[in-house]
């Protein structure tokens, strides 16, 4: 793993014969926001034709006809599902001053985050493999991911008992569910209350990258993990928090000085070594 990227595939027993297969390929309704109902109207059942014209309808009298329909061609909604988006269009429009709320997520300080994220879980019940509250506060912690330690991220979270498992699959819920559905109500919420002048981009950006810098995150896809990353950065020879470093420009630093500048870092062990050693095996340049 992340290292071999391209090879070749023996087969070493006899293939399958060939054979013909026939597909029944249906639209789930969970994609319907997306489907033209005239191009597929033969492939839509009749209640799935019902269901798309009833959201239609309902998203033009909450949103306005012109701001539904420009929103669909832009396709500024991440999720296709009619009842998520209906939801939460109908949830803002009926608690304007409520979803006001969403602008403590843009604060320096996470101290209110847990209610607002709160609100925000509920539009998906039971999707989270976690409590509200156990999630929401998660999510509070993570805002530290780049100066604390998992170690010291997991004993912040002590009274809620989450697990090193529970940690990195709440992660991977936060930063592709989550930022999909901030996304969505983000979007919505500018159109239903424009007055409010709330844009929660910024912290959808910074939640999808699990508030680490962004080559960090992508960084430890190609092997090397954040803690490492953490302890070059505070070694001065790379500055991650740099806007302007890219995934590659990132390995094209690190590559600059070589293995064994890093490899001298006080305080690494004998495992760290050798992540760095795989490391910098996989990034060879071919």
């Amino acid at each position: 793993m992340f290292r071999y990227f391209v090879g070749n595939i023996y087969i070493l027993e006899e293939p399958p014969s060939p054979a013909d297969t026939q597909l029944d390929l249906t639209f789930p309704d969970e994609l319907l926001a997306d489907v033209d109902e005239e191009k597929y109207k033969q492939e839509l059942s009749k209640d799935q034709l019902a269901k798309l014209l009833h959201y239609k309808e309902e998203m033009a009298h909450l949103l306005g006809q012109e701001a539904f329909e420009r929103l669909r061609s832009d396709g500024a909604l991440i999720s296709s599902d009619t009842e998520l988006i209906a939801a939460i269009a109908l949830a803002i429009n009926s608690d304007k001053k409520t979803w006001r709320g969403l602008a403590t997520l843009n604060a320096a300080s996470n101290e209110y985050w847990a209610w607002i994220l709160c609100k925000v879980l509920k539009l998906v019940p039971g999707g989270w493999d976690a409590t509200h509250t156990k999630f929401s506060e998660f999510v509070r912690a993570l805002s530290s991911n780049w100066i604390q330690s998992i170690p010291e991220l997991l004993d912040q979270l002590s009274e809620h008992d989450v697990t090193i498992e529970e940690f990195f699959k709440m992660e991977r819920n936060a930063t592709y569910k989550l930022t999909a559905l901030l996304n969505d109500i983000n979007v919505i919420q500018k159109e239903i209350v424009p007055e409010h002048k709330i844009d929660i981009s910024s912290f959808i950006a910074r939640l999808s990258k699990a508030f680490l810098p962004s080559c960090v995150m992508e960084l430890e896809e190609y092997g090397l993990p954040r803690m490492l990353a953490k302890r070059i950065h505070a070694s001065g020879l790379v500055n991650f928090e740099d806007e302007d470093l890219d995934l590659h420009s990132a390995i094209d630093l690190l590559r600059e000085l070589k293995p064994e500048i890093l490899i001298g870092i006080e305080g690494l062990d004998n495992f760290d070594r050798y992540v760095l050693d795989y490391f910098f095996d996989g990034i060879a340049t071919q």
